[in-house]
């Protein structure tokens, strides 16, 4: 290779640089910002998409432009347009009603004169220092990024290369014996019957009657400790709280106004568990691992993981997470099966034309997945088994109407709730959200009537509970506590619930189950 060849080489490199940084930057910067709730294996194909598109880019801009630094500065302005769409979306839909066929054309529009104006700058300026000046930018940004991350990963690191190893009272055997079958059923915000009845009007007492009728408890006046999934999840499937008592007021603040309660005493103890740490227990969970010391399979339907990918339980002998649903059919279906890669192509340019459903698609196939999942007996496996089914809904993306259609209308894609995430149109609850909850409630009656077809089943055990209730911020609501209400249905084969009263809280519900069915020595923790 001639001298010549290598320079040319060299400096088409030190013009490419600059747009990779500035196409790998997003991605960084949203790892950073969710940094808790991912794990860096996340990080792989978004960004050898990034710098496919730099490149490509470049070298498209190259065959046009010619020379290498009004190539480098028109492929930075092309990827800041395209990362960044979403943003200048937000910005004019604000002030002015349009939609993408009329902000997309005019940005792109805007975009070609800037091209135009940087090719005839380099006519008569000296373009380098503006260059460096754009390369020195981002590379400060992508520096600061990777150092906030560093403590972060270190600690996540710490917390998966030394799991504790908990050692359980007494010696248990791993003979199955006749254990019953276990199906713990989580209907994600579902109302409790007094919150349906109070902010929607709609009265769901048929439920409780028809659990009743088949010989369910139902806890009238359950509660939750705290109003996340976050939380309440983690501390349900460890049979513990997560945290000492808080009262409602100061966890609600602590949620949503955290500078109100960061002078008391107890913002340390609510502090105390990052997201990461609240994954990583629920994923080693203590009930998971109970239950297999008895010879249980651990078979897991699990909603919340299309968020988080770092929910991964350790225990499951079979896992169905809502991301393994092939949502859009799309040849980028594998680019997009994550919220983290989705979230990225939903503040670029190509998410109008491609990806607009594909969020609500796989919500509404996974779900139907899951509950297509409960209505089978399934007998496939030797011993007991133990079925953890959290379902998506009521939760929003709202794509059930009341009969179980699709719908394609959630009104979290309208402009007023862009502008303002927490407060819909003429403050009204969500009815969307009533109709989702319609279906969902009519699907859990199918389940139960299936699985009692031949009468009451004498080896198995339901537990259907909502993970928190309607939250104020999704949905207005005049009680802003209502999301502490629990939705508590519990069916012992035997009809013996002499342990059960009417305030038990979720965690208890299941400190009962294995007091009596294992023979644990469990105490009844505080109710909420």
């Amino acid at each position: 290779m001639s001298r010549q060849s290598i320079q040319g080489a060299k400096s088409i490199l030190k013009y490419l640089i600059t747009p990779l940084l500035f196409s790998v930057y997003p991605v960084i910067f949203l790892y950073t910002h969710n940094i808790q709730i991912l794990t860096l294996g996340q990080l792989t194909v978004p960004l050898l998409f990034a710098i496919a598109l730099a490149a490509l880019t470049f070298i498209a801009y190259k065959l046009i432009l010619k020379l290498n630094i009004t190539t480098s500065l028109a492929t930075v302005g092309f990827l800041i347009l395209f990362w960044n769409y979403a943003l200048f979306f937000s910005g004019i839909t604000y002030f002015l009603n349009l939609n993408h066929w009329h902000i997309l054309p005019l940005l792109l529009f805007i975009y070609g004169h800037l091209v135009y104006l940087i090719c005839n700058l380099y006519k008569r300026f000296n373009l380098e220092n503006l260059h460096k000046i754009v390369f020195a930018v981002v590379s400060v940004l992508i520096i600061f990024n990777l150092i906030t991350m560093l403590p972060t990963e270190a600690k996540k690191y710490q917390i998966t290369s030394q799991k504790k190893v908990h050692q359980e009272m007494g010696k248990k055997g791993t003979d199955s014996g006749n254990y019953p079958d276990i199906y713990l059923i989580i209907l994600d915000e579902y109302a409790s019957l007094d919150t349906i009845k109070e902010e929607w009007g709609y009265d769901n007492n048929s439920i409780r009657q028809f659990l009743k009728n088949k010989g369910f408890y139902f806890a009238e006046k359950s509660e939750f400790r705290y109003t996340n999934t976050h939380q309440n999840m983690p501390s349900l499937l460890n049979l513990e709280y997560i945290t000492g008592a808080v009262e409602k007021e100061i966890w609600l603040d602590f949620q949503y106004e955290k500078e109100k309660v960061r002078s008391l005493h107890k913002y340390e103890m609510l502090s105390e568990h990052s997201s990461s740490d609240l994954f990583e227990i629920l994923s080693n969970n203590r009930l998971m691992r109970i239950l297999k010391q008895y010879g249980y399979k651990n078979i897991v339907l699990e909603g919340i993981s299309q968020h988080y990918e770092a929910v991964n339980f350790h225990d499951a002998d079979t896992v169905f997470s809502y991301q393994d649903m092939d949502d859009s059919g799309s040849s980028l279906s594998s680019f997009s099966s994550s919220e983290f890669r989705e979230i990225l192509i939903e503040n670029t340019f190509i998410y109008p034309f491609l990806f607009a459903n594909a969020a609500d698609n796989r919500s509404y196939l996974a779900t139907k997945y899951v509950l297509d999942y409960l209505k089978t007996d399934q007998q496939i496996m030797a011993g007991p088994k133990f079925v953890y089914a959290h379902i998506m809904s009521p939760h929003n993306p709202y794509v059930f109407d009341r009969e179980g259609n699709f719908k394609n209308d959630n009104p979290h894609d309208s402009a007023d709730f862009r502008r303002d995430p927490y407060v819909h149109p003429n403050k009204s609850v969500n009815k969307a959200y009533l109709e989702q909850y319609i279906y969902i409630t009519s699907e859990i009656v199918k389940i139960i009537d299936i699985h009692f077809k031949n009468g009451n089943p004498t080896n198995k055990i339901f537990i259907i509970q909502n993970d928190h209730g309607p939250r104020p911020h999704e949905l207005y609501l005049k009680d802003r506590t209502q999301p502490f209400k629990a939705f508590n249905a519990v069916y012992f084969p035997d009809g013996d619930y002499t342990d059960f009263y009417g305030n038990i809280a979720p965690v208890n519900t299941l400190r009962v189950v294995l007091n009596k069915y294992f023979g644990e020595n469990f105490e009844m923790l505080e109710d909420r």
